[in-house]
């Protein structure tokens, strides 16, 4: 069993934006195998995550790995904006463990 530190970034933007504001999330399992980059990860009522990088914290003694950015800005009525995708996280398994403004605001 491997202990795995994840983490991923949650941005208020609809693609890559230097200039948007964003958020870092993080949430631990024990995984019965050893994370590699590309592998998918399926939790309770969330889509397919895919693992993007992975390595191994001599610190920690774990596995931190790192799952694709999301991006909040859509427009589909029924997706969550940025604070709400925040609200939401604890009750989908993530902390919230910074958020940080846009540059310049």
């Amino acid at each position: 069993m491997f202990k795995v530190a994840f983490f991923k970034y949650i941005f208020d933007s609809q693609h890559e934006d230097p200039n948007a504001r964003f958020a870092v999330l993080t949430r631990e399992e024990i995984l019965p195998f050893a994370p590699v980059p590309g592998q998918e990860i399926q939790w309770p009522l969330l889509r397919v995550q895919k693992i993007v990088s992975s390595e191994w914290s001599t610190e920690h003694q774990g596995f931190r790995c790192r799952i694709e950015d999301e991006y909040t800005v859509t427009f589909r009525i029924d997706d969550l904006d940025f604070d709400e995708y925040l609200e939401d996280a604890p009750e989908r398994g993530w902390k919230v463990c910074d958020t940080y403004p846009a540059p310049g605001k």
